[in-house]
Parts: structure tokens; C-alpha cells; sequence
């Protein structure tokens, strides 16, 4: 809907295409989409009501919500490097690239409602480029990243926290954000310490497999000390173990290697 064209790959996710913001001008000149009448959307909520109105009923239809978060989003429009390098060379522009996006989810949200004339709900916040030992510092995190993590919880009804890489040493702060209700563990991160931080809330768990190591080629010990790691969060926390397989086959030995650690 930026006029990003991804990048269509065969068996694949389509990836981003080429970054469209170069400078502080160009993010000046990019006006937040409209849900009802940019980019595929009007064949979109066309599909909608023509599915909606064949279905009568027998099944729910519903247009997806956004998924990324505002770092993620700013990674697409102005490149991966250039946010990495910016978190030290222009952070001032990295906050305002996070605040277009926080202002066209809180559109998207807006306009998904008029829709579907049913709430939101929660808000996904998947800011997956966000690995605190390698790409986003924890000062980055804290100083930069954090406070529109919370204006996200301060404005929606709720809030999904997820990121694929390592935010060990930041889930204190991953904590504070307001009316988290879901929180998607990564495949770095401790299951258990992330427990013992969030014990005593309503906040539910999902553990996100190492996606190779622990699902499509298991490195020897990987899936046990995983499975591990999480049933002894789960004497502490409600928590599910979120398997992401491509294929039915793979899904089912992390189901029958969890049933022989736990003793199933």
C-alpha cells in the first residue's frame, strides 16, 4: 500500500522490494494509505462483502489485520541498513519513521472497524529485525524503540509483542509496555526467565521453534532442551508452543518428540 512492490519468490513468502524513503523529504511526501481505496484494497473489501454475502453466515470472514510493527515497517520503507545505521547516525529520523507507522496502523484499525463494525482488538506489534545482541542495542531499545512500543499499548485495547530475534536482555522492558495480553517468545529467547518476569499477570504465551534448528532440520539435543525450557515456564505461566511447520509431517515429530519429553 507505500508502494513498495515485493519481490515474489516460488514456494515462498514474497519479500520487500526495493526501500522507497531515502530522506526526512520523502517521508514528508508519503501519506498514509487509505484502507478503503488504495493499493489492492478495493478488490480486497470487494472479495470481502461477495464471500461475506455467498457464505451467509456458515463462516466468519474477515479482512487480516496488520501484522508488523512500527520498527519492522520502517526497515521496509527505508531499508534495513539504513534503520540499523540510523539507530546512531540519525535517531531522531528512526522515531519518525516508527510514528508514521504507528499513525497508519491506528488508521488501518480505525477503518478496519468501520468494515467489519465489530472492535479491533488487539494490535500486532511483530518487530522481527529486533535482536538485541546484534542489530538494536538495549539503549537503542530503551531510548528509541520502547516508547512507541507503549504508545501502541497506551492506544489500542491490547497488544501482541513478538520478535524473532534475541530480546533476553530487554524483557524487563518488553514489560512495561501497556496491555500486552500476548506475548509471542521468540526462538532466542528463555521461555523460563521470561516466566519469572511476567508471573502474577494475565499475559498469555506463545514459544516461537527455531524455525531450522528445532523444525525443518533439528540440530541434535535443539528440540529437547526447547521443550524443556518450556514446560518449566510452564509451571509458571500459561504457555503454547506455536509450530510454525511447512509442512504437516514436521509439526507432527515436534508433537511426538514433546509427547516423549514430557512423558506423555
Amino acid at each position: 500500500m507505500f508502494g513498495i512492490m515485493p519481490t515474489w519468490i516460488p514456494g515462498e513468502y514474497p519479500a520487500y522490494g526495493a526501500p522507497i524513503i531515502e530522506n526526512r523529504e520523502d517521508l514528508k511526501n508519503l501519506k498514509v494509505p487509505n484502507f478503503f481505496k488504495d493499493g489492492f484494497m478495493p478488490r480486497v473489501i470487494e472479495d470481502y462483502h461477495r464471500y461475506k454475502e455467498e457464505l451467509k453466515g456458515r463462516l466468519e470472514v474477515g479482512i487480516r489485520k496488520t501484522v508488523q510493527g512500527p520498527f519492522q515497517t520502517a526497515t521496509g520503507l527505508y531499508g534495513q541498513e539504513n534503520v540499523y545505521m540510523g539507530e546512531i547516525l540519525e535517531p531522531d529520523f528512526l522515531r519518525e519513521l516508527m510514528e508514521f507507522a504507528f499513525q497508519f496502523h491506528k488508521e488501518w484499525a480505525t477503518d478496519w472497524e468501520k468494515l467489519h463494525e465489530q472492535p479491533y482488538g488487539m494490535v500486532n506489534i511483530g518487530d522481527d529485525d529486533i535482536d538485541t545482541r546484534f542489530t538494536v542495542s538495549p539503549r537503542v531499545f530503551r531510548n528509541i524503540v520502547l516508547p512507541i512500543h507503549k504508545k501502541y499499548g497506551e492506544t489500542f485495547e491490547g497488544v501482541h509483542w513478538h520478535s524473532c530475534g534475541d530480546t533476553n536482555n530487554v524483557m524487563q522492558d518488553i514489560a512495561t509496555i501497556p496491555n500486552i495480553q500476548l506475548l509471542e517468545i521468540g526462538p532466542k529467547d528463555d521461555a523460563r526467565a521470561t516466566a519469572e518476569i511476567f508471573k502474577g499477570t494475565d499475559v498469555k504465551f506463545y514459544k516461537c521453534p527455531d524455525p531450522v534448528a528445532e523444525l525443518d532440520y533439528p540440530i541434535e539435543g535443539a528440540q529437547e532442551a526447547m521443550i524443556e525450557n518450556v514446560l518449566a515456564a510452564g509451571e509458571i505461566i500459561p504457555i503454547k508452543i506455536l509450530c510454525e511447520a511447512d509442512n504437516m509431517e514436521k509439526g507432527l515429530k515436534l508433537l511426538e518428540k514433546f509427547r516423549e519429553v514430557a512423558g506423555e
